[in-house]
């Protein structure tokens, strides 16, 4: 288990969970840092960094001079901020559940999908009764979410958050009462499939239509596989022009697209 704390375009910082809970701490240059896990003797703490292509124990990204006391300093600010967050998510979760009486909850089983400067925090996790089975979809304008499970009350899950606000929407209501920041989480990538982007890298080109026009002759197997499987309203992720029908249409429907960028 891993939890992200820092990301940049260069370099992500984050904490390997183990299920040891075992206080410890950890001197780095001038910085100290705490943990409730114990993960080796060699890394105690969990803390990583991936850097080019590579994981690094904290301490040895700064004894190689990839971070610096500066650094250390501004994760462990941001860290402590990450976790001010987590208690003020878990408090809006829970108001969220006592309003909708859902009595078999935990506030700390979700997972945090994106974040942005605590304006907006998209959650995915079990409030309420889950059930484990096929894969789900809901379909949201040009785009479609799925998820591992159905959930009560809410089948998809995805919930969004607005911490300043301390409210709490799951994203069925929150794309439908078009509220601030949700059709931004789609056109960036932060959640959701784009039908037609055939190979899952959240853009359009040239490869996404030879995947489609692959899948219709039965010889294409890739990564979205897996998102064909389950109650789909749509096998979307090959159906560009959206309209329930998998064919060359979906492939030439998309080069007329790309040749008019």
């Amino acid at each position: 288990m891993c939890e992200f704390f820092k990301h940049t375009d260069e370099i992500i910082t984050f904490q390997i969970l183990s299920n040891y809970i075992w206080s410890c701490r950890q001197t780095i240059g001038n910085q100290t840092f705490f943990s409730g896990t114990k993960l080796a003797y060699s890394n105690p703490c969990g803390y990583c960094i991936y850097k080019d292509g590579v994981i690094y124990s904290l301490s040895d990204a700064y004894d190689k001079k990839l971070i610096n006391n500066s650094d250390l300093k501004k994760l462990l600010n941001k860290y402590d901020a990450a976790e001010q967050d987590r208690e003020i998510i878990k408090s809006i979760i829970t108001d969220y559940c006592q309003k909708l009486d859902i009595a078999e909850f935990n506030p700390e089983d979700y997972n945090i999908v994106y974040m942005s400067d605590n304006d907006i925090i998209v959650i995915h996790g079990f409030l309420g009764c889950a059930t484990h089975g096929d894969k789900v979809s809901e379909k949201f304008g040009d785009y479609f979410v799925t998820s591992n499970y159905d959930m009560f009350p809410y089948i998809l899950g995805y919930y969004v958050i607005y911490p300043k606000e301390n409210t709490m929407y799951n994203l069925h209501d929150a794309y439908y009462k078009k509220l601030s920041g949700v059709e931004e989480l789609f056109a960036k990538g932060h959640i959701g499939h784009r039908y037609g982007d055939a190979n899952g890298d959240k853009r359009f080109d040239i490869q996404d239509a030879s995947a489609i026009q692959k899948y219709i002759a039965k010889i294409y197997e890739g990564f979205d596989d897996a998102l064909l499987y389950g109650n789909f309203e749509y096998n979307g992720i090959y159906d560009f022009n959206i309209d329930g029908k998998i064919n060359i249409n979906d492939a030439t429907a998309l080069q007329k697209y790309l040749a008019k960028r």
